[in-house]
């Protein structure tokens, strides 16, 4: 018969078990909590990519044929290559009372790629020729994990051909999709324009229609502000 109570070899079969729930406990806490932080930071990092991408629409939809006037050369001002585009919207990052001069381009100077948007006050350079430098106010540098980023528009390729004038055509013009476009050139915006966003996570494409009633200078500088 046995008195009340433990023996040694009891209490420290109990304290063993005790620690190895303690220890499988904490280890599975660990996981837990990496696991849960992990996903935080891939959830946080999703909500500002899809902030920035809307920022970034909200540049392109806002672009307007605003035309510009300078050394006897008139013409509507939008500038496009693949990794770089020039042109006015309505809807700026940093002024959105008036109308601004904007840059979005791919800046590889750097270890990773960046995508680095820039504006000016329309009012405070109105007056501006396709080759003269914008001195810019602010910048943005959108945060944003790229391997690839790529701009392309569709529409006619001039004015001339759009209205079937272009004598060196070889066939019926069409419109088409171009690595690039210059309106000052072309005297027309293009209809649509496509930003492809290629990241670690996946690919993103921003499909925007632009002004097409282009073939006179709609806008005029007091009429924007």
């Amino acid at each position: 018969m046995r008195s009340n109570g433990f023996t040694l070899v009891e209490m420290l079969i109990t304290v063993a078990i005790l620690m190895m729930v303690m220890l499988t406990g904490s280890y599975a806490y660990k996981l837990f909590s990496s696991s849960w932080e992990r996903q935080s930071q891939r959830d946080n990092m999703v909500q500002n990519q899809a902030l920035e991408i809307r920022r970034i629409h909200q540049v392109l939809s806002g672009i307007v044929s605003l035309g510009f006037y300078s050394d006897d050369i008139s013409g509507l001002y939008l500038e496009g290559q693949q990794e770089r585009l020039i042109s006015v919207t309505r809807n700026g990052l940093f002024h959105d009372d008036e109308p601004v001069i904007f840059e979005l381009f791919v800046d590889r100077t750097s270890q990773n790629a960046e995508l680095v948007y820039r504006e000016v006050r329309f009012s405070a350079s109105p007056l501006f020729a396709e080759q003269k430098s914008i001195e810019f106010e602010n910048v943005h540098r959108f945060q944003l994990s790229l391997d690839a980023v790529a701009f392309s528009y569709y529409g006619w390729e001039s004015l001339l051909a759009k209205n079937g004038l272009d004598s060196t055509a070889s066939r019926s013009p069409q419109k088409q999709w171009f690595n690039a476009y210059n309106s000052v050139r072309s005297q027309l915006l293009p209809e649509l324009m496509l930003l492809h966003i290629q990241t670690p996570e996946g690919e993103v494409n921003i499909n925007v229609a632009l002004p097409i009633e282009t073939e006179k200078l709609l806008d005029t500088y007091d009429s924007v502000f």
